[in-house]
């Protein structure tokens, strides 16, 4: 293993394989491949690889994070402006 590599940079910092690295970061706490990336300073693709060679699916949503967030959390969809969420009401001139 190549001391530069993110396969060793993983074992030597949080003392696991990359399997149970991805399957905690990446389907335990839901984390993205750029936030996963972000995480181990490398990049996307990278990590992208790793879920590819570890035999994990990739996840496929075809929602974007905000709309997922505002489909989970019921204050956002009021229709009354609040002080929580100023936004919460459609907005059209």
């Amino acid at each position: 293993m190549n001391p530069l590599s993110v396969e060793y940079k993983i074992f030597k910092t949080y003392k696991k394989t990359v399997e149970s690295f991805l399957e905690e970061y990446y389907i335990e706490r839901n984390y993205t491949p750029s936030q996963i990336a972000e995480i181990l300073s490398c990049s996307r693709f990278t990590v992208n690889r790793l879920i590819r060679e570890s035999s994990i699916p990739p996840k496929k949503t075809g929602k974007p994070t905000c709309i997922r967030y505002t489909e989970k959390n019921k204050q956002f969809k009021s229709d009354k402006i609040n002080q929580i969420n100023v936004l919460s009401k459609s907005w059209v001139a």
